[in-house]
């Protein structure tokens, strides 16, 4: 017996795959985001600085 029911097709796959790399990428985002948030971050320029 298949767990997957007849009413999926490759279309819903794709969905469920695209929808779980979205979110993968806002994972990411954020967690670049608190990165840079934690850490100095400075130009080759005196007086420009990075805003968050």
């Amino acid at each position: 017996m298949s767990i997957s029911s007849a009413s999926e097709s490759d279309s819903d796959i794709e969905d469920i795959i695209f929808c779980v790399a979205a979110v993968e990428h806002i994972k990411q985002v954020k967690r670049e985001h608190r990165l840079l948030r934690r850490t100095q971050q400075h130009t080759s320029r005196p007086g420009l600085c990075w805003c968050n």
